[in-house]
């Protein structure tokens, strides 16, 4: 508008990259703002989907050492009953050996979810933070040329 002419009358611009700066504390403070909410919400998403996927990955360790554990434990029975000549029976440590596997793919497969939502959250967030990032750029352009290069036109 017409301040902002009024604002470069009679002077050279302004290093862009400073003049950048100072729309970001003025003119584009909300934009600035809006951009700097979303790389921060960007940032956390992000932070929560590495602190998952270490979750998720101590879960399947859990799960391998486990199902390792529980083939141990099986081949003892099976070689223990064909020696007595007895039927398979499953005891405490094994149901146990079970029981806590099942809890543990149930946990991985839940975490598993929750990361692919979190996944589509941080490519959500990462394209609304570069569309903030864009119309700051493109709201300082508009405002440079009005205030420093849109003149009078030549007689």
């Amino acid at each position: 508008g017409g301040a902002g002419k009024a604002l470069g009358a009679g002077l050279p611009p302004p290093d862009k990259k400073q003049a950048f700066e100072d729309f970001k504390e003025t003119d584009g403070g909300a934009a600035n703002g809006r951009l700097r909410d979303a790389l921060k919400t960007l940032r956390d998403k992000r932070k929560q989907q590495q602190d998952l996927v270490l979750v998720i990955n101590g879960c399947k360790r859990e799960i391998d050492a486990l199902k390792e554990q529980l083939d141990g434990k099986r081949e003892q029975v099976v070689h223990a009953a064909e020696e007595r000549g007895a039927e398979l029976v499953i005891d405490d440590e094994e149901f146990a050996l079970v029981r806590t596997l099942k809890a543990r793919k149930a946990a991985y497969r839940e975490g598993f979810e929750e990361l692919k939502v979190l996944k589509s959250e941080v490519e959500y967030l990462g394209k609304l933070s570069e569309q903030a990032r864009a119309k700051l750029v493109f709201d300082f352009e508009a405002w440079y040329r009005a205030a420093y290069e849109d003149g009078p036109a030549p007689a």
